[in-house]
């Protein structure tokens, strides 16, 4: 991991230089570094002389197993209580028999200020008793003890110290606590060169003289941890934190990533996972909510593959049954913890979200594989024995979600996978075996590398495949050999017919005194030789090591302050192996007519499937868990008594060689599902009650009640009460749980009535009489018992009006009776109400009497006027003659 050109190397890797090769380590460190060889990374307690830091064979630790208070509670949940309890609960539920044995606190558990001999130390009110009585309750039921710090000048909060320039001071007063992990954040820490200030808690830990394990949780990509981490962590962030969501979702602030993106940045890093060293995709989200169950098992599946720390982040004081069969499941853990320590490669991907990971498992043959669907739909996904390193031929096929095998089968099987889902097999056949001669010859099962693919009998161009010039070392050309760009791990299968690897080591000529990496042989997860830190002018190292009995041969590059010009070499490399090959053991396999039985039922165990690569099976050794034995190829066995029984079958091939196989049977009385309903008979918005106190198991007791209502929500409990918001026949479903996983169902359908509307007031009266022409305004107030919204419907004499509203005005000019009826409905009832109208001919208004007299009157007077004007017209008419 070279510095770039131009710029000058850090004080780090000064001190990583110090560390993997000099011989001058105090008694202190050394005598720590050897004594507490479980807990403390590979950089601390190796030792050697020469360069070679592993002259002893050493083994990895695993990766950590625990919990984490941060993605459940932040910081104000945090306190003592919960942290007892939690510790309570992990030994009580199985997470410690499974595993889980690291309780660590995040961020929120110190005082907002050092004490006054400038220690940190803890809020008194969230932990009154201090954190050495926190510990010691922790260390008390068998946890480790796992702490907080940030590595900047505050807490990612901003409101506690943080340990900037108090690393070893910080880090003592954890020791004297009793920490065995540390959590170091990268918060408030912007212009500090990531490499040195977490190599300062690494020397802090070795000062301390308390085997501590460290993560250092730089979240930020861009400091490339994946290239100084192996030299100063157990384990090491590599994206931002993850957010309990199977993709980023729009918005999604810069500093949180969802899982399934998470995976993938962690993915091509894959080469810097090796035994004891770890890239950490962050703590699991399984169990918090925001995901499927089915994207919960890929969850824990995918973080499984890639050998990751396994931090539970829920509440693990209550917990489903399916998040705690999830987090617990054996087989999956065991595909975690496996001593090879690979992290899984993608072996396919057709493009379209189907795609196949594996990694090496130890064991002759043996491959965990995922089978991922990223797309929305159910779809078969195929694997091929091709893809995941093994010969063509027969393999058996378990599967470590069901915990059971799925039979022999020959170059490949198929699956179908559901949306977002995993298909977790156990895949056992037989490896394509190295023989006599150069390894870049050979075919490899595993090969992960930071930067393009490892070359073969060329240097690494850091690109494209074939991209390398010829291997040149202290300028001598190498015809044979292969080319590699830290961090990177190459695994070839011996299958122990091999006795001696032998290669000349060294950073190619092409990139001058660039380059500082670190060279490990590793063999079925022990380490054999590491060469400490080699750079570009270094002189090439030639090394021989004794491979006798391996299965596995690892070459691991460690990339040291960058990954620029790592150019690592492995010249001539090249295995002695013998002509005849060893025996290769048997395979068991086996299949059942039943895996959940009542009990006096039998049961047959069929081992045909069983196989061995070169030669045959003689022996056929069945223990069936109940204390009774049997031997066979096909055999019956009834359970007189129900329970869970680990059915183990052992079969012996013709040299002696044995492998050995299992899987569970459930001999159970299922549960009876029953229960009552109260009011059976309801309305919308109205309280009812589910009881299902009546359910019985014959042989046990029921654990789980799940209720299923019909309206897309759901409640558990043996009794529960619920309010429909619909009208409408609904399905209830009750699912019960016995202790033994036993399951019962009741159905039944419930109705939700309605409650018709009613007509408070009508106005006018029901009887009303109008004049031709006269209008009247009818007006109805109506209410909803159920609230629901009210329509209206007008007509007269059954003809529809075209008003909708509580009001409507009439006007009519022909004479008759009519009918007004309001129908108001609530869409599904209805009330209404009726008026009848009647019509009439409007009547002249009589005159009054002395009106009359008074017109005779005028007409008299009028007549009198009239006769004197034809009287005076006469006269005037004779005098003018």
């Amino acid at each position: 991991m070279g510095c770039r050109p131009g710029l000058r190397k850090s004080a780090f890797i000064l001190t990583v230089a110090f560390l993997f090769g000099s011989t001058a380590l105090s008694s202190v460190t050394l005598s720590h570094a050897l004594s507490n060889a479980d807990h403390v990374p590979e950089f601390i307690r190796s030792s050697g002389d020469s360069g070679s830091f592993a002259a002893a064979e050493t083994i990895g630790t695993k990766p950590t197993m625990g919990w984490n208070s941060w993605n459940r509670f932040g910081t104000d949940g945090l306190d003592e209580v919960l942290v007892h309890e939690t510790a309570d609960a992990m030994v009580s539920n199985g997470m410690l028999a499974a595993g889980y044995d690291v309780v660590a606190l995040d961020d929120g558990w110190s005082s907002n200020a050092r004490d006054g001999s400038g220690n940190l130390t803890n809020d008194p009110v969230k932990f009154p008793s201090g954190m050495k009585a926190l510990g010691d309750y922790i260390h008390a039921r068998g946890l480790r003890y796992g702490m907080y710090a940030s590595i900047g000048t505050a807490t990612c909060t901003g409101n506690d110290p943080g340990s900037l320039d108090h690393e070893f001071q910080d880090v003592a007063t954890f020791a004297s606590w009793g920490v065995d992990y540390i959590k170091a954040d990268r918060c408030n820490a912007s212009g500090l060169v990531m490499k040195d200030i977490y190599a300062r808690w690494r020397d802090a830990i070795v000062a301390s003289g308390r085997s501590i394990v460290l993560s250092a949780s730089d979240n930020s990509p861009t400091d490339e941890p994946w290239a100084w981490g192996p030299v100063t962590a157990h384990q090491w962030r590599v994206s931002p934190d993850i957010s309990d969501d199977w993709t980023s979702p729009p918005n999604q602030p810069p500093w949180k990533e969802g899982m399934i993106d998470i995976f993938d940045r962690n993915a091509a890093h894959a080469a810097a996972t090796a035994p004891g060293t770890f890239n950490d995709p962050d703590m699991l989200q399984v169990g918090n909510g925001g995901m499927t169950d089915e994207e919960y098992r890929t969850h824990f599946g995918l973080w499984a593959l890639m050998s990751a720390p396994l931090i539970a982040g829920n509440d693990v004081r209550n917990m489903r049954a399916e998040i705690q069969e999830i987090l617990e499941n054996p087989e999956v853990i065991a595909v975690d913890q496996d001593p090879l320590s690979y992290q899984a490669i993608r072996a396919s991907d057709n493009g379209a979200g189907l795609q196949v990971w594996y990694k090496p498992l130890a064991g002759s043959g043996v491959r965990a594989v995922g089978l991922l669907n990223r797309g929305t739909a159910t779809t078969t996904i195929t694997v091929t024995w091709s893809d995941i390193g093994l010969a063509t031929g027969s393999a058996t096929v378990r599967d470590l979600w069901a915990r059971a095998d799925r039979g022999t089968f020959t170059n490949g099987y198929s699956v179908s996978v559901p949306s977002h889902g995993l298909a977790f097999l156990r895949i056992a056949g037989s490896d394509r075996t190295a023989i006599d001669g150069f390894l870049s010859d050979l075919p490899w099962t595993y090969m992960a590398n930071e930067r393009g693919p490892v070359e073969r009998d060329s240097s690494n161009g850091d690109a494209g495949a074939g991209d390398g010039q010829p291997l040149r070392l202290d300028g001598v050309t190498y015809a044979k050999g292969l080319g590699a760009s830290a961090p990177s791990a190459i695994e070839f299968r011996l299958n122990g017919a091999c006795s001696t690897f032998t290669v000349d080591l060294g950073i190619d000529d092409e990139v001058g005194s660039q380059g500082s990496v670190i060279f490990q042989i590793w063999g079925d997860g022990q380490k054999l030789y590491e060469s400490g830190v080699r750079t570009g002018d270094a002189p090439t190292t030639s090394v021989d090591v004794s491979v006798s009995g391996r299965d596995s041969l690892r070459l691991e590059v460690i990339a040291v302050d960058s990954v620029d010009s790592d150019h690592a070499d492995w010249a001539n490399a090249r295995v002695t192996c013998s002509g005849a090959p060893p025996n290769q053991p048997p395979r068991a396999a086996f299949t059942t007519t039943a895996a959940q039985v009542r009990p006096g039922d039998f049961v047959t165990f069929d081992a045909r499937a069983s196989t061995d690569p070169d030669g045959a099976i003689v022996s056929y050794r069945w223990a069936f868990g109940d204390g009774w034995a049997g031997e066979g190829m096909v055999i019956s066995h009834a359970y007189a008594l129900s329970g869970r029984f680990l059915v183990v079958l052992t079969v012996v091939d013709n040299n002696g060689a044995s492998a050995a196989t299992a899987t569970e049977v459930l001999v159970n009385i299922p549960p009876m599902a029953s229960f009552a309903v109260s009011p059976e008979a309801a309305f919308r918005g109205v309280l009812i009650r589910f009881n299902a106190s009546t359910s019985i198991d014959m042989d046990g007791s029921i654990v789980a009640y799940e209720w299923d209502f019909g309206d897309g929500r759901t409640a558990q409990g043996v009794s529960v009460d619920h309010v429909y918001e619909a009208n409408g026949t609904f399905t209830v479903h009750l699912v019960v749980m016995d202790n033994l996983g036993g399951t019962g169902e009741m159905v039944k359908a419930i109705g939700i009535g309605n409650r018709r509307p009613t007509i408070v007031s009508a106005s006018p009266g029901p009887t009303v009489v109008l004049d031709a022409s006269m209008a009247q305004t009818f007006v109805v107030v109506a209410s909803d018992p159920d609230g629901d919204p009210l329509t209206y419907r007008w007509t007269v004499d059954d003809a529809a009006v075209g008003s909708s509203s509580p009001t409507y005005e009439f006007l009519q000019n022909r004479p008759a009776t009519y009918v007004v009826r309001v129908v108001v409905s609530d869409g599904s009832a209805t009330a209404d109400f009726v008026w009848s109208v009647a019509v009439r001919v409007r009547t002249p208004t009589p005159i009054a009497t002395s009106t009359v007299e008074f017109l005779w009157f005028l007409v008299i007077i009028a007549g009198i006027a009239a006769g004197f004007a034809a009287v005076e017209i006469a006269r005037r008419w004779r005098t003018n003659r």
